[in-house]
């Protein structure tokens, strides 16, 4: 019966889409023999060598500036393990850098210890994916100083944005509670409420709107960040918070100028409805 061979290996990372292997770290390679019937090949028993090639398959020889940690490849333990119930193990380190092979990757060969048997059964011969071996892994550290950069600058910009259009809200705020308290008479008689009303209305859509579209423009640029799905939620917050402000603002307008209108229709000179706005009135002005 046909008894193919399998290995596998523990890799230390992934980069750029290569399997990484780091140079002079131990890494385990595992290997099994199965049947036709994919099961493990329990009755078997098989010695093994392993040797290091290009992903090509050619063999990798030795260079003098290579040898300072060793060789170019080292198996540690058991030189030469059996397959024992199909499986065997080696333990193994590549001592060899694929930047200094022309940015070559390499594989693992696993086969018989024996040539006869290498010789006739061509199917007990198997490798490993290809290997790109490296110093260590990279840590993207120009990656990093970017992100953090971009976080620090959307984090100046929304503060930026927050005192600016505080500062409006405050500057129209104060317009408006002029025009109530100065403007008595006109609400009084009926006239537009539209000088109070509007500049509040102004205030209230003016913040939501301006983060809003900070918050939009951001995500529209740093689509999937987490970090500013965060602040965009803070955001989000910030703008709901605001609208409940506005919204108890309008109330307490509308109960203050309902005053002033009762006031100058039956002449009651009684203290406004409203927690928010109080005004003190001075006889003989």
């Amino acid at each position: 019966n046909r008894l193919p061979l399998e290995v596998n290996f523990s890799s230390h990372g992934m980069d750029d889409g290569d399997i990484v292997v780091i140079k002079s770290r131990k890494i385990d390679v595992d290997v099994i023999m199965t049947t036709d019937q994919d099961q493990l090949a329990v009755k078997q028993q098989l010695q093994l060598d392993i040797a290091i090639s290009y992903e090509s398959g050619l063999p990798v020889d030795e260079l003098a500036n290579t040898t300072a940690d060793g060789p170019l490849f080292q198996v540690l333990g058991t030189r030469h393990p059996w397959i024992i119930d199909g499986k065997a193990k080696f333990e193994v380190k590549i001592n060899v850098l694929s930047s200094m092979r022309n940015m070559q990757k390499f594989k693992l060969q696993v086969f018989p210890l024996d040539e006869t048997i290498r010789a006739s059964h061509a199917n007990l011969r198997c490798s490993t994916t290809a290997i790109k071996t490296l110093s260590k892994m990279p840590r993207r550290k120009s990656l990093g100083t970017d992100a953090a950069s971009r976080a620090a600058r959307r984090e100046e910009e929304r503060r930026r944005l927050e005192a600016e259009q505080k500062s409006q809200l405050v500057a129209q705020l104060g317009e408006g509670a002029a025009a109530i308290l100065d403007g008595e008479s006109s609400a009084g008689a009926g006239g537009s409420s539209g000088g109070y009303q509007g500049a509040l209305f102004a205030a209230a859509a003016a913040a939501p709107t301006a983060i809003a579209g900070a918050a939009a423009g951001g995500a529209a640029n740093q689509a999937g960040n987490t970090e500013l799905r965060a602040m965009v939620q803070e955001q989000e917050a910030r703008i709901a918070q605001l609208t409940a402000d506005n919204r108890r603002m309008m109330e307490e307008v509308r109960a203050l100028r309902a005053h002033y209108q009762e006031a100058a229709s039956g002449g009651a000179t009684t203290p406004a409805p409203s927690d928010g706005v109080q005004r003190q009135r001075t006889d003989g002005d």
